[in-house]
């Protein structure tokens, strides 16, 4: 799944899911998100069992409190498991404290973090509270990525000067189906559907005009032969 666009909230707000339990898998978000508290680029703060993998975040993220660039922050949860991720999200607020270039916070909780990286150039951020921290130019680079399938779940479409995406990204379909393209229809195919539709309901109209004529015809022969 995926979600493009500004999301805005105050206390657990994520690009993609704010609060629960879930398994995010190749899966990524892209805007802004906004709030104060356990504030994510992708998860706000995931309770026990939540499971990201194969994802990522590209957003502008602002908050004060448990800020990250793919989760925001995790409390009193258990086995919560972040695998072959990374988030190139930028944490706007400078001040924001605590806040990581990938987890913001963890407190009293159990989190396995695998193969999963943030950019500190785009973040602003040195620290997180799991992942490993690498430059634009090394995240940039697949090699970079230890484990990760290049062949059926990432893809890079420019090589040494892009972030991965997910292969079904490019194709607009994702783990529960296809979307349709987000670019707007031309001018000409709008213009064809709108005639289309016209010449429809003309057709349609026509349609139940003669069928209200006749049924006017059969009422008038019914009244007179009476």
């Amino acid at each position: 799944s995926r979600y493009i666009g500004n999301v805005r909230g105050v206390n657990e707000v994520g690009g993609l899911v704010g609060r629960g339990k879930a398994k995010i898998d190749q899966s990524y978000s892209r805007g802004t998100v906004i709030g104060q508290t356990y504030v994510g680029g992708l998860v706000g703060r995931p309770d026990s069992g939540f499971i990201v993998n194969n994802s990522y975040s590209q957003e502008n993220v602002t908050a004060y409190y448990a800020v990250g660039g793919l989760v925001g922050g995790i409390v009193s949860s258990n086995n919560i498991i972040v695998l072959n991720s990374y988030s190139s999200s930028k944490i706007t607020n400078a001040s924001a404290s605590p806040a990581g270039g990938l987890i913001g916070y963890v407190l009293s909780s159990s989190i396995n973090v695998t193969n999963s990286y943030w950019d500190i150039n785009a973040s602003g951020r040195n620290t997180s509270a799991g992942g490993s921290g690498k430059t634009t130019s090394e995240m940039f680079n697949q090699a970079t990525y230890t484990g990760w399938d290049f062949t059926n779940i990432w893809e890079q479409t420019a090589p040494s000067a892009s972030y991965p995406s997910s292969q079904w990204r490019s194709s607009l379909c994702g783990p529960i189906g296809c979307s349709p393209p987000a670019s707007k229809l031309s001018s000409e195919t709008r213009l064809w559907i709108r005639n289309f539709i016209w010449i429809c309901l003309s057709i349609v109209a026509a349609i139940y005009f003669i069928l209200v004529v006749r049924w006017y015809k059969n009422y008038n022969r019914r009244n007179r032969n009476a």
